[in-house]
């Protein structure tokens, strides 16, 4: 009995000599295992494969590890940030310009937001060690085939304060003070047009318009560039609050489409101040015009082209157009007041200013609607088929045509005899600009002895008896 209980003990030693010697063995085997030097440690980033990275596609990332064989290396990741994820991942051996061999690691991710990456650490085990490898910073874009041109509006000048709010830019002046704007775009390829209209109650002019606006590209490839517009003087002469004025770009886009480029959201507070007067900042602006008239004249002086005699327009001419668009409106299509005007505008100016909405048309188009709902009913209850198709859909084109026809004749229009336009309704000086005359214009607002006009040329505070109101 005593012989047997000896041998387990003895197998027992064995065994547990043999476990502390291969213990030993592997935590010495690092010690003498093939390393990295420190200068090839310092080396070890997992760089970008392009500057720039795009929502909705693969991006990758590569690790080069010299000297080590693909089976000697092993990577992982922890948890990623929200909206990343991993889609794959290789390894590979590659050469380096000297023919050393050494292990090539791709990482491909994709990301659904925009903005900077920040990545936790890579984990990786090269040999028997291990290390944290940081991730090179990169900026993440919306994709190019989505995104649209982006427009940038920058304040300077005699601001009182300048902040952002929910971004929303935000800015601080004095009544009267100048205020300098700087437009910029990004995110595009070409500006198809670039036009801007007159704030009210303000004195605005162009200070500077860049190349980029007169055809010029920014190239195919993607960029975060801006890219200057245009520059622009402002004083707003009455205190309250303002947005952006109204800046009007269409360009071309990375994916071939032409887009409105947005306004940005900016906020402008006037404030009140003791120290301003309109007749001052009035009068400094009509000496800068006497100034540029000046210059302009002996730059003219060289000019030997004969220009084309114009014709005088007088202000009997106006009212003759307002008054045949006025009767117009209560005709049919083609009729001879149509005509007539047609004539005497082609004369003046050489092209035709549009067709008057017609309010006969617009009760014939109420009419036909009660008429093709009648019908409709009538279908629905009784033929049933495809006439109830058939009615429904005229009844539809009928009353969209009626409503746009409605639409139209809601506005309240003009024609204007041409003289003086002001940003405020008051005749301080001679006004900051002069217009031409007989046009058709929109009266968006009424004060006083002035109404507030706009069309495509012009838009300001004019004196009432210069618009010949179209009834």
């Amino acid at each position: 009995m005593e012989k047997t209980s000896i041998k387990p003990k003895g197998k027992f030693r064995n065994r547990l000599l043999v476990f502390v010697l291969v213990e030993f063995i592997s935590l010495l085997l690092p010690a003498f295992s093939k390393t990295l030097s420190h200068s090839q440690l310092k080396q070890l980033k997992v760089v970008p494969d392009s500057k720039i990275f795009f929502t909705a596609q693969e991006n990758g990332y590569t690790l080069k590890i010299p000297t080590f064989s693909p089976s000697q290396v092993q990577t992982d990741l922890p948890e990623l940030p929200p909206g990343v994820q991993l889609v794959s991942s290789k390894r590979e051996e590659y050469l380096d310009s000297d023919g050393n061999r050494g292990t090539a690691v791709h990482l491909w991710f994709t990301f659904r937001d925009t903005g900077p990456v920040r990545m936790p650490p890579l984990i990786a085990i090269i040999g028997y060690r291990t290390y944290y490898l940081a991730f090179e910073s990169v900026e993440v874009y919306e994709n190019p085939a989505v995104i649209a041109p982006v427009m940038d509006v920058n304040f300077e000048g005699s601001l009182l304060n300048s902040r952002s709010v929910n971004g929303v830019k935000e800015v601080t002046v004095n009544q009267g003070d100048e205020l300098i704007i700087s437009v910029s775009l990004k995110y595009f390829v070409q500006i198809l047009k670039f036009s801007w209209t007159l704030p009210k109650n303000s004195i605005f002019k162009e200070l500077e318009r860049y190349d980029i606006t007169r055809g010029g590209t920014t190239g195919s490839e993607f960029s975060a560039q801006l890219y200057p517009v245009a520059r622009f003087s402002w004083k707003i002469l009455e205190s309250g609050t303002y947005t952006c004025p109204d800046f009007a770009i269409i360009a071309t886009a990375y994916n071939g489409s032409k887009k409105q480029v947005a306004l940005p959201q900016c906020r402008i507070i006037v404030k009140p101040s003791a120290n301003y007067s309109k007749k001052n900042v009035y009068d400094s602006f009509e000496l800068e015009k006497a100034d540029e008239v000046f210059k302009s004249a002996f730059e003219g002086a060289n000019n030997d082209s004969i220009e084309e005699e114009e014709i005088l327009i007088r202000p009997e001419d106006c009212k003759k157009l307002a008054e045949l668009r006025s009767k117009e409106r209560m005709s049919l299509p083609f009729s001879a007041a149509s005509r007539e005007r047609r004539q005497i505008e082609y004369k003046l100016y050489g092209n035709e200013g549009g067709d008057e909405p017609g309010v006969l048309l617009f009760i014939a188009g109420l009419a036909a609607c009660f008429v093709l709902l009648v019908l409709f009913i009538v279908s629905v209850f009784i033929w049933h088929g495809k006439k109830v198709q058939i009615f429904f859909v005229l009844l539809f084109v009928v009353l969209v045509l009626t409503i746009k026809s409605g639409a139209a004749l809601l506005p309240e229009w003009g024609v204007f005899a041409g003289g003086n336009v002001s940003p405020v309704p008051e005749a301080v000086t001679s006004s900051s600009h002069n217009a031409s005359s007989c046009k058709r214009v929109k009266i968006l607002e009424k004060a006083g002895d002035y109404y507030y006009i706009d069309s495509e040329e012009i838009n300001g505070w004019v004196l009432k008896d210069l618009v010949f109101e179209i009834n």
